[in-house]
């Protein structure tokens, strides 16, 4: 559920999708790992499945972290993704993702993740 109660992404005044700020306080998930050469493309930059992957992993990492892997049928499957890529990570950075569940409802959550790179890579996404 989003703040405002409703059970519907949040849109930003153009009709993108508004990425939720980190919270001050609650639970924020972080881990770290080095891009890759499955990972680069061979001019060096992430390719966008690795992103995407990125995304998954961590998201089920907080979930296993949180006590729910061991739950029956338990999984946690990106199903539709926003990015804000401002500068695409490189081939051996190592990258920290930070993840929160940003939004909930009987049927679905939101979950937004960040990217930061030890070399300038950001991106942002839910």
């Amino acid at each position: 559920m989003q703040p405002d109660g409703s059970d519907e992404p949040s849109t930003a005044p153009d009709g993108e999708v508004a990425l939720v700020p980190e919270p001050r306080a609650g639970r924020v998930f972080e881990t770290s790992w080095r891009c890759r050469v499955g990972d680069a493309t061979a001019s060096g930059r992430v390719r966008f499945d690795a992103l995407a992957r990125y995304l998954q992993d961590v998201a089920y990492d907080d979930y296993a972290a949180a006590g729910f892997a061991d739950e029956p049928d338990a999984t946690w499957v990106a199903r539709r993704v926003t990015m804000d890529i401002e500068v695409l990570p490189r081939f051996e950075e190592i990258l920290t993702l930070r993840t929160f569940a940003s939004a909930i409802a009987p049927r679905w959550a939101e979950r937004r993740i960040s990217i930061a790179g030890e070399h300038g890579g950001h991106v942002e996404a839910a």
